[in-house]
């Protein structure tokens, strides 16, 4: 049906609209293609980067719950919380003292960043400023460096003594205020029932909205006044606080398109709790959709309604205490897919493009294919009306329309090749008549001629036979058959001649031979002597280059010894140089405990100071001081006896280190000296390297001279037995020209040697 088709158009139209038709297709199918599986490749991306994105942010969740468990649980176990814990409870104990911390510290700044700026003031402090200003640079930086909302430090009466930022539950009491969450930790920890508790996830509070709360306690040292046995409660509980807000501030450092991109935390339920984004979205969130891959990452679409709408999605989970929450990464699903709907238009583009381009290349190529085409029926068409000139189509092509072509040209030429063939047919039967008349005349002519010269050789060729090389054929013959008779001539001529030059050589190679002979007898002897000089000279040379190969030997044990000196003085001098690196780290190790001395001594010094303080402070306390008065005596013979101790520990290092420069000096010169030894095995060395290396060029030299005297010893007994040979064969050469001076005696050359005479003569 389709060859019906095509067969009713023009071999142009059908190429070009097949051509259009198979563009329109193959353009369909690699569009549909490729818009299906860019976008399934898309999505997978856009989930493996949502999913990468919430896994890392639940890890950073994680280590961030963990950073937290660590930091509290350390600064419990310090030494800085129970330190100082009286003096900060002081300031609370005291109505007066407490209403004026308030207002001094409430009062340094308007934002919780700059109160937590504010240490205490300079002058006219309180106790509890002076303590306040001792704790809060490292208490600061706790609460800076792990984000906190704010960092609590409570008393066993439930007293909130001390806060970072100075909010409003500075200087409360846990039990008269609505700190719900705080106030339940402390008393389960007060009571023995934990050490340490978190809360199950974000729990409401009264300052900074809901927030991640962490307590643990403050062991209690002394165990003055209990009954054996009995365990003593915490002496404080220290609380961090973590808002939800701090956990939108760390989502959105990952700074994605807040339009159309966001990092939440929910709880099972979908309660969003945080957000990078800073939208509110009061109610939960539907999770249903998301499904969980092998890698532990759920993957769905959510519908944001308080926020982007649908969108693509990837949720990661945290443990909060045994409360799980979700962190998840949302893409606006239009935003997200934007990029495919972009490249199906670019392809729609390229698709149209590609179409018009291979519709005009299929108008060209038909146009190229359909025109040999009819070229070569208008060929066949002159070759039928017998035009067989004339053939405008290019038979060069190898195609099957050449092929055709090169059909039609055979026939073309097989009709111009018959009425060539047929006019030469005639010519040549004219021309046959005419010449079988005159070969006849000429063949009689010939045959007399050829008679002649022919008995005239036979003759000739008999008296040269017979010795007679001086016979020639003087009567020319017909001209065809005239240069035989001068190839004789010249032929006997140069005979003649050959035969006189070779008897003359004949002779000169007799009395040449005689010659020859005895002057080879005479080489053969001189080489004799000759050879028998060389193998002498060749066994003296062999004794000198062994006696050098074992000189030059023994320069190299030398030489392994004197490197072994070198080798053991270089180690000797490395150990010295250790020694002298550990001599300067004892050195720095002295004046290091030297540094630690005087830090004792200015600590004794200070804490006789305070004590000094505490027992002015006691004295006018009068009789409730009294202990604490003793307390500070002793505190200060206690300082007293580190300042001595630290004087005679400064008194041995000062003695140790004018030891160790002692030494030190004396490895030093025990250095130098061993580098001048080095040094000298070093030239030693280099001497003995130059020997060695001297003697084996001068062994190897010997060796060489020594080959070549027994290569020359070799090669003149060749010699000698060449010349011996040369002897015998002028001999043998001698009998052999003599044979051929008896075989040209046979040869009448009398003609040559008459014509030789003549020439030299001239």
């Amino acid at each position: 049906m389709l060859a019906n088709i095509v067969g009713r158009y023009s071999l142009r139209f059908s190429l070009s609209a097949l051509f259009a038709v198979l563009a329109v297709l193959a353009s369909a199918v690699v569009g549909t293609v490729g818009y299906i599986q860019s976008a399934g490749e898309m999505r997978q991306s856009i989930a493996r980067e949502l999913g990468l994105i919430a896994s890392n942010q639940a890890q950073l969740v994680n280590d961030y719950e963990q950073r937290l468990n660590e930091a509290i649980t350390n600064m419990s176990g310090g030494a800085m919380v129970p330190n100082s814990l009286a003096e900060l409870s002081i300031g609370f104990n005291v109505e007066r003292k407490r209403q004026e911390n308030i207002d001094t510290f409430r009062n340094s700044g308007a934002t919780p960043e700059e109160r937590a700026q504010f240490a205490g003031r300079n002058r006219n402090v309180s106790i509890y400023e002076w303590k306040h200003s001792e704790v809060h640079n490292s208490l600061f930086s706790y609460w800076k460096d792990l984000g906190l909302s704010d960092l609590y430090l409570i008393d066993d009466k439930g007293n909130i003594v001390y806060t970072v930022t100075k909010s409003e539950e500075f200087m409360q009491n846990l039990q008269a205020s609505e700190f719900g969450s705080l106030n339940r930790f402390f008393q389960s920890i007060m009571a023995g029932e934990a050490t340490s508790l978190s809360s199950k996830g974000f729990e409401r509070f009264p300052v900074g909205g809901p927030s991640l709360i962490l307590a643990h306690g403050v062991e209690r040292k002394s165990t003055f006044g209990l009954a054996e046995g009995e365990v003593a409660p915490p002496m404080a509980v220290v609380a961090f606080r973590v808002s939800a807000i701090k956990f939108s501030e760390m989502f959105a450092r990952q700074q994605l398109d807040p339009q159309s991109r966001s990092i939440l935390m929910t709880d099972a339920s979908g309660q969003v709790v945080a957000s990078s984004d800073g939208r509110k979205r009061p109610e939960p969130l539907d999770l249903s959709a998301l499904k969980p891959g092998d890698d532990g990452i759920s993957h769905g679409l959510i519908e944001d309604t308080q926020g982007f709408g649908t969108s693509l999605a990837a949720a990661s989970d945290v443990d909060f205490d045994g409360r799980t929450f979700h962190v998840i990464t949302l893409y606006e699903q239009d935003a997200a897919m934007a990029g495919v709907s972009n490249m199906g238009l670019t392809m729609a583009g390229l698709t149209l493009a590609a179409l018009i381009l291979v519709s005009i290349t299929g108008m060209i190529f038909s146009n190229i294919v359909a025109r040999p085409i009819n070229v070569l029926t208008e060929d066949m068409r002159r070759l039928a009306d017998g035009d067989l000139q004339n053939a405008a189509y290019d038979y060069d092509l190898r195609n099957e329309i050449g092929s055709m072509a090169s059909a039609v040209e055979i026939f073309r030429e097989q009709a111009l090749e018959k009425r060539r063939i047929e006019g030469e047919t005639e010519q040549m039967r004219n021309r046959s008549e005419s010449e079988r008349a005159e070969r006849e005349a000429v063949t009689a002519q010939d045959n007399e001629a050829r008679r002649h010269a022919l008995d005239t050789l036979g003759t000739a060729l008999k008296s040269l036979s017979a010795g007679n090389i001086s016979h020639r054929i003087a009567m020319p013959f017909a001209a065809e058959f005239d240069q035989l008779r001068l190839d004789y001539n010249e032929a006997a001529e140069k005979l003649a001649d050959a035969l006189y030059q070779a008897a003359r050589s004949a002779d000169s190679i007799c009395l040449s031979s005689a010659e020859v002979s005895n002057a080879a007898g005479d080489l053969a002897k001189r080489t004799e002597t000759q050879a028998a000089s060389i193998e002498q000279s060749s066994d003296t040379l062999s004794q000198i280059a062994s006696n050098a190969s074992e000189v030059a030997g023994r320069t190299d044990q030398v030489q392994s010894i004197v490197n072994h000196a070198q080798k053991e003085a270089a180690e000797s001098a490395e150990i010295v140089d250790r020694a002298m690196n550990a001599m300067r780290e004892i050195e720095e190790s002295s004046d290091e405990i030297t540094q630690i001395v005087s830090v004792i001594n200015e600590i004794a010094f200070q804490t006789n100071l305070l004590a000094l303080n505490a027992g002015v402070e006691a004295a006018r306390a009068g009789d409730a001081g009294k202990g604490f008065g003793v307390v500070a005596q002793e505190v200060r013979e206690l300082a007293q006896r580190c300042g001595d101790a630290a004087g005679e520990i400064r008194g041995l290092i000062t003695r140790s280190v004018e030891k160790v420069k002692s030494g030190s000096v004396l490895v030093s010169d025990t250095g130098d000296t061993l580098k001048r030894i080095v040094s000298e095995v070093a030239d030693i060395s280099e001497h003995v390297t130059a020997i060695t290396l001297s003697m084996r060029s001068q062994s190897d030299g010997l060796s060489q001279v020594s080959s070549t005297m027994r290569m020359m010893d070799q090669e003149t007994q060749k010699n000698a037995a060449i010349a011996e040979e040369s002897t015998a064969g002028s001999q043998v050469l001698a009998g052999e020209a003599a044979a051929l001076n008896r075989q040209l005696s046979q040869f009448d050359v009398s003609a040559a040697e008459e014509m030789a005479s003549i020439a030299d003569a001239a």
